[in-house]
């Protein structure tokens, strides 16, 4: 299975409101995470992720261009299918996941297994 990845933003903090590239928006009042209300292939800003980061958290660091991202993986029902691409990685003996590219065309190594979904986050498309 492929899965083109898309961007999503945050467009206002107060009330938290978020927006595809094609206007699409979702507000994030009652929700969490407010992305993933957008499906699988959602990346978008960690905002806490890189609050977390400055602060010396170990499991999160900013990313080379100075961002947190996350994505939004395919799931089933009952998981919660938000992946930190800048967080600490549970496949690579360095640590964390390593992510070249821009916004939403990732590639991130190593493969990503996070229990009920293993694949790969290549251009921008989650392949499984």
């Amino acid at each position: 299975m492929t899965v083109k990845c898309f961007l999503v933003e945050r467009i206002s903090e107060s009330p938290e409101l978020w927006q595809r590239a094609d206007g699409v928006e979702q507000n994030g009042s009652k929700v969490w995470p407010w992305p993933g209300l957008f499906g699988p292939g959602a990346i978008y800003r960690d905002y806490e992720g890189e609050q977390r980061a400055d602060e010396g958290a170990w499991w999160r660091k900013r990313g080379p261009d100075g961002y947190c991202w996350n994505v939004w993986l395919p799931c089933k029902p009952g998981y919660d299918g938000s992946w930190n691409i800048d967080g600490r990685s549970t496949n690579a003996n360095e640590g964390f996941w390593t992510r070249t590219g821009e916004a939403p065309n990732f590639t991130v190594t190593p493969s990503l297994n996070a229990g009920w979904w293993h694949g790969y986050l290549t251009n921008g498309e989650l392949i499984s």
